[in-house]
């Protein structure tokens, strides 16, 4: 059984947030407010999402962002935005019940259709593995959540149960807000030799004994 495995936070993550979110289709306040309110609990609470809970086209909304031409391997959005190099890394893992749906990129107030193939990665596993009682690098939290972890953790300031060391290599705690998950070692290790690692902001957790 390995002895560590990954936390990534968004305070340590260095991919971008360029404003994408839903198309424009019509929906009114509520309604928008819900579908957005409802995919942000899900994700947060590790559910396995069918295809049809996403949308095929992310566009920029509102304030224009400076947009690259050519996006990194990671964009922020509800949930990860990945490019195809790392979604076939993570696909070289046991994802469990977690899915890689494709999505098409749009910049609205250019027009531009990116032609790069990237995925929407719905993290669809809940382990309840943070040893909250080893662990000292965490703030209280706000319900439904109980803890964020502080984002100048470093190598094995966070704890966790042995648990963790089982079953899909990513996975959320119920314990934690969104944007942070879990990587097993093992796909620590394959998003490394891919050069892929710090795409994720990864740092390393001790598995208690």
């Amino acid at each position: 059984m390995s002895k560590h495995a990954w936390v990534s936070i968004d305070g340590k993550r260095p991919g971008d947030e360029y404003g994408f979110g839903f198309p424009d289709d019509g929906l009114e306040l509520k309604e928008l407010v819900a579908r957005d309110n409802a995919l942000i609990l899900d994700n947060e609470t590790g559910q396995s999402l069918p295809g049809s809970r996403f949308p095929r086209v992310l566009e920029t909304q509102g304030k224009p962002y400076r947009v690259p031409k050519v996006l990194g391997d990671y964009v922020r959005w509800i949930c990860p935005v990945v490019s195809e190099r790392l979604a076939d890394a993570l696909r070289q893992a046991d994802l469990g019940p977690s899915n890689l749906y494709p999505v098409t990129l749009y910049q609205r107030d250019k027009n531009i259709t990116f032609d790069q193939s990237v995925f929407i990665l719905n993290i669809g596993v809940c382990k309840e593995a943070l040893d909250d009682e080893q662990t000292t690098m965490l703030r209280p939290f706000s319900r439904p959540y109980t803890y964020t972890i502080k984002s100048t953790i470093k190598a094995d300031d966070v704890v966790l149960k042995r648990n963790a060391a089982e079953g899909p290599d990513i996975w959320v705690d119920p314990k934690l807000p969104r944007k942070t998950y879990f990587v097993s070692d093992r796909l620590y290790q394959i998003l490394k030799k891919e050069n892929l690692a710090k795409a994720f902001g990864l740092v390393r957790c001790r598995i208690a004994d």
